[in-house]
């Protein structure tokens, strides 16, 4: 009797672990949202699409080198319309996702594994910077992680089995059409989804359901097609974004050890980004992931179907030059990659020894000790802040003919000067100079007669800078100076005899 009290109170302290695991991770999420950092480039791009275009349009290509999903772009469209085009109504939907998947995956570690462990591959996600940071980020790749999270939690939910056919059909017929419109990696998980099923099926050797399960393939097939062709093929295949994302490919051939190394960098950088870069987040990522591999692959092969094969998936589209493992992108993969080590984890776990759970919960204490945003409850996320340096200038009684904005600054200046609501703040800064990545600075200042200044926030190579810095001061010199979060201005006037520089 005491040992089943003892063991209920053992159980209750760890389930409240981690509760209070996603009860800060949710906080942590606020008070980056309510932080309300600037938009940065590709946020402001969006946010033009949406101000620009009608649901029907958003079914097109986007503009400014841009993608997102359909039905993603709806539900950021239907937000700016219910609550207009302000940083935190637009956020709003991220914001739920990345704390909506931290109850799912709470879900999925407790049908995974012995619940008493699930505070810890949890805490790798709740107090990671990269799933907090989406989740106050308008683009797709939070609710990117949330769909393939919630396809995988509902592939463990509905037994094909027990469930009556037409329900099974309809449920995940629905599900996999809305998945691939929300989300292009979802037809990764489909596919793990669809041979989960069919191992089930095998294994049981209940044939009669082939038809069933190859109607479901060919209604998320013919989904991703008109998908695929209609939007996505025109834009995965953009020379800019080949270009921008070649780094993040694989080689499928590698010739040399070059290419071997470029290919180990990639996907080691994958397992960081889940587990953390810390010296032993490191080495326990790196024991326990193959373990989990091999352990499922004997044991658990539908699971192993289930989590892994979008991670497969991924990499060989990767190798194909299709999808690019920068980490905002494959941020979906890293919950998958926790999954696995958690399921190492749990083996050691389950050994009756003390010794091996006293030294997990070390291990996590650890783990969660170097990898986390802890920080961001005293600090401010301060990234690319434009507005910083156009109160700067609205200080100095700037006008907007006085004012160079450089290319990379250019969709976050549009943004709030012209779409954000309270956009008349900056009134007088309109009508700037917008610069192209081809502008010649020597050429446009040529002419200058008065002091002008120059905006530029980060996303660029410092090389960019002082090539333009260099530009620039063949017929200026610099007489004013301004720097904050990544954010710079730089005030220059017609060379005289002496110069300078206020800060």
């Amino acid at each position: 009797m005491k040992a089943a009290s003892g063991k209920a109170s053992v159980n209750k302290i760890f389930t409240a672990m981690a509760w209070l695991v996603i009860a800060v991770g949710i906080v942590l999420r606020l008070v980056i949202y309510f932080q309300n950092r600037n938009l940065i480039i590709d946020e402001a791009n969006i946010v033009r699409n949406l101000f620009e275009r009608g649901f029907i349009g958003l079914l097109k290509p986007l503009n400014y080198e841009q993608y997102a999903p359909p039905f993603f772009l709806w539900v950021e469209k239907l937000s700016a319309i219910i609550g207009g085009y302000g940083e935190k109504v637009l956020k709003s939907f991220p914001l739920l996702c990345g704390c909506g998947m931290l109850v799912l995956l709470y879900d999925i570690l407790k049908r995974l594994i012995d619940k008493n462990l699930a505070w810890l591959p949890l805490a790798l996600v709740a107090f990671s910077p990269y799933f907090i940071e989406f989740s106050a980020t308008i683009k797709q790749y939070i609710s990117d992680s949330f769909i393939v999270l919630f396809l995988l939690w509902l592939a463990l939910r509905i037994d094909i089995f027990t469930a009556p056919r037409k329900k099974f059909f309809i449920y995940w017929s629905i599900a996999g059409i809305a998945a691939i419109l929300f989300s292009m990696p979802s037809v990764f998980m489909l596919t793990a989804v669809g041979l989960y099923y069919a191992w089930l099926c095998f294994i049981e050797k209940k044939w009669d359901y082939t038809m069933l399960l190859l109607g479901l393939a060919g209604v998320w097939m013919a989904a991703f097609a008109v998908y695929f062709f209609t939007i996505l093929r025109p834009q995965i295949n953009s020379s800019y974004l080949q270009s921008y994302h070649f780094d993040y490919f694989l080689y499928g051939m590698p010739k040399n050890s070059e290419e071997w190394q470029h290919n180990w960098t990639r996907i080691k950088e994958l397992i960081n980004n889940a587990t953390g870069y810390g010296m032993y987040n490191y080495k326990a990522a790196f024991l326990l992931l193959p373990f989990a591999l091999i352990y499922l692959f004997i044991k658990r092969f539908h699971l192993f179907l289930l989590i892994t094969v979008p991670v497969f998936i991924t990499l060989l589209a990767a190798a194909l030059n299709q999808f690019s493992l920068i980490m905002r992108v494959s941020l979906f993969l890293l919950p998958l990659l926790v999954l696995l080590f958690a399921i190492g984890l749990d083996v050691f776990w389950r050994i009756r020894f003390p010794v091996f759970k006293i030294a997990i919960l070390i291990l996590g204490y650890i783990m969660i000790n170097s990898f986390n945003a802890f920080n961001w409850f005293h600090e401010r996320l301060g990234f690319h802040e434009i507005t910083e340096g156009m109160d700067y200038l609205k200080s100095k009684n700037v006008k907007g003919d006085q004012l160079f904005v450089h290319a990379a600054s250019t969709p976050t200046y549009i943004y709030y000067t012209g779409i954000q609501p309270d956009h008349q703040k900056y009134e007088s800064l309109c009508g700037a100079h917008l610069m192209s990545w081809d502008s010649n600075y020597t050429a446009v200042t040529n002419n200058v007669k008065d002091t002008v200044y120059f905006l530029y926030t980060g996303g660029f190579p410092e090389e960019e800078k002082q090539k333009r810095t260099h530009q620039i001061e063949t017929n200026l010199q610099q007489v004013f100076y301004f720097e904050k979060y990544v954010c710079f201005v730089y005030g220059y006037a017609p060379k005289t005899d002496s110069t300078q520089v206020i800060h």
